[in-house]
C-alpha cells in the first residue's frame, strides 16, 4: 500500500527548504504498554501524520485555544535548531492518569473489553478535568491519523506500538506556519512587503526564512538564506556526470532529473527487525537515509 497523493513528499512544502532549516522527516516512533505521550502541542503548526503498524494507541485532542492552555499549565518551548524558527507548547498535565476512575493501575485495559474511561488527576488540576477533548479515538494497526498539529494531542498506548510519523506543510497550515514564523522569530508582520500575500507561495517561504536568517546574520541573512535555497535547489534537481578525459575524470552538472534510487527497505520490515534488536541503527539514521526516533518501553512518543 502506499500514502495518498496528498502525503507523498512531493506535496510537502518542506521539502523546498535548506535541508538546514527542515523539520525532521518521517520518524519511527515505538512506545511500551501503558506509556503515554506528553501533552503538547508541534512545533510550527504544521500538518501532522501517524501510521500505526502494529499495536493500538488512543488519541485525545483539544483545541488550540488561550484558555485551553492556561487550563494545562503549557509552557512555550522554543525549536527549531539554529534559527530559533518556532515553538511548541508542553503541559506537564497526564490526561490519562486515572483510568475508569482508579489512579495510575497496575494493569493496562483491554479496550476490546469495552471503552475505557481516561482522566487527569482532578485533585492537583482541577481546571483541565474540566477541559473536554475535541476528538477521542482509538487508532488500530494499519490505521492513518491526520491532524493539525497546533492542536493540543496526548496518546496512550494499549500495547507495545511501532508507528511512522512525520510533519508536512501544505496549503492546509500554510498560513499557520508562517505566521507563527513571522510571530514568534521576526517581529511580526510590519516588515512584509506590500502584495506579500498575493506572491507565490515560494516567494513567501524564502522571504518569511531570510527574515528569521537576518536574526542569526544580520544583514547578510537574505543572501545567505537565498545561497542556502540555491544549494538545495542544485541537489535536488542536478546530479553530477563523470566524464573521461586524457585519463582524468571531470565533474560536471546535469539538470536531467536523477535516476530514482535502488527500492528501501519496507518500513515495517525495518520496524520489526529494529523492535527485535537484528539490526544495528546508531540514533537518528537507518538505512535508505530514513531518520529514526524510539522510545524506551516505559514511555511512548507521539
Amino acid at each position: 500500500s502506499r500514502l495518498p497523493g496528498a502525503l507523498q513528499p512531493a506535496a510537502d512544502l518542506f521539502q523546498r527548504w535548506p535541508a538546514s532549516m527542515q523539520p525532521a522527516k518521517q520518524c519511527l516512533i515505538m512506545g511500551g504498554a501503558g506509556g503515554c505521550s506528553t501533552l503538547h502541542t508541534d512545533m510550527l503548526g504544521w500538518t501532522g501524520w501517524n501510521l500505526l503498524l502494529a499495536g493500538r494507541k488512543h488519541w485525545k485532542f483539544f483545541p488550540p485555544a488561550e484558555e485551553v492552555g492556561e487550563a494545562f499549565g503549557a509552557e512555550v518551548r522554543e525549536m527549531g535548531g539554529q534559527f530559533h524558527l518556532g515553538f511548541s507548547c508542553t503541559s506537564p498535565i497526564d490526561m490519562y492518569h486515572t483510568v475508569n476512575g482508579e489512579p495510575c493501575p497496575e494493569r493496562v485495559p483491554d479496550p476490546r473489553c469495552g471503552r475505557p474511561s481516561f482522566a487527569p488527576d482532578a485533585r492537583r488540576y482541577p481546571a483541565a478535568a474540566g477541559v473536554e477533548p475535541l476528538i477521542d479515538v482509538m487508532q488500530g494497526p494499519n490505521e492513518l491519523i491526520i491532524f493539525p498539529a497546533h492542536y493540543f494531542h496526548q496518546t496512550y498506548h494499549y500495547e507495545p506500538t511501532i508507528a511512522i510519523a512525520c510533519q508536512m506543510l501544505n496549503q492546509g497550515c500554510f498560513d499557520r506556519v508562517l505566521n507563527q514564523i513571522l510571530n514568534f522569530r521576526c517581529g511580526g508582520h510590519a516588515s512584509l512587503p506590500l502584495g506579500f500575500l498575493g506572491r507565490p507561495e515560494e516567494e513567501q517561504m524564502k522571504f518569511v526564512l531570510g527574515l528569521a536568517a537576518e536574526k542569526l546574520w544580520p544583514g547578510r541573512g537574505h543572501s545567505y538564506l537565498e545561497q542556502m535555497w540555491n544549494e538545495r535547489r542544485l541537489q535536488t534537481y542536478a546530479q553530477p556526470t563523470f566524464l573521461q578525459e586524457d585519463d582524468e575524470e571531470v565533474l560536471e552538472w546535469s539538470d536531467e532529473e536523477p535516476a530514482a534510487p535502488p527500492s528501501a527497505e519496507p518500513l515495517s520490515r525495518l520496524a520489526l527487525r529494529l523492535a527485535l534488536g537484528s539490526v544495528e541503527v546508531p540514533p537518528w539514521e537507518a538505512d535508505g537515509g530514513l531518520p529514526v526516533a524510539w522510545s524506551l518501553p516505559l514511555a511512548g512518543l507521539a
